[in-house]
């Protein structure tokens, strides 16, 4: 594979693809290490919400690893289905039990 354009400063660590689970729903993918490294990048950027850092890093994965990003990063997509899946079984519980008079 031919070295691909980083969109932000990050380190390369690993020297094979690796496996992650998206954190959500558990669902896993192999991605090389630079996807890894950006990855990693995305996830911190996350928690302190450098969310120009976000936009880079997931945009980088939209073109060079899409079906990844499907797995990985599609939070807005993963998140919406399983809340309104939680949402119909709630309301369909409190049916059963009479808690929705």
């Amino acid at each position: 594979m031919t070295e691909r354009k980083l969109p932000f400063e990050c380190r390369v660590l690993d020297k094979e693809p690796v496996e992650i689970a998206n954190r959500f729903t558990g669902e896993k993918v192999t991605i090389p290490p630079d996807a890894v490294a950006v990855y990693d990048g995305i996830m911190g950027a996350e928690l302190f919400k450098d969310y120009d850092m976000m936009r880079k890093g997931l945009d980088w994965f939209i073109t060079n690893e899409p079906d990844a990003y499907m797995i990985l990063l599609d939070w807005t997509e993963a998140s919406m289905n399983e809340l309104i899946t939680f949402i119909i079984w709630l309301i369909i519980y409190l049916e059963i039990f009479g808690w929705m008079k």
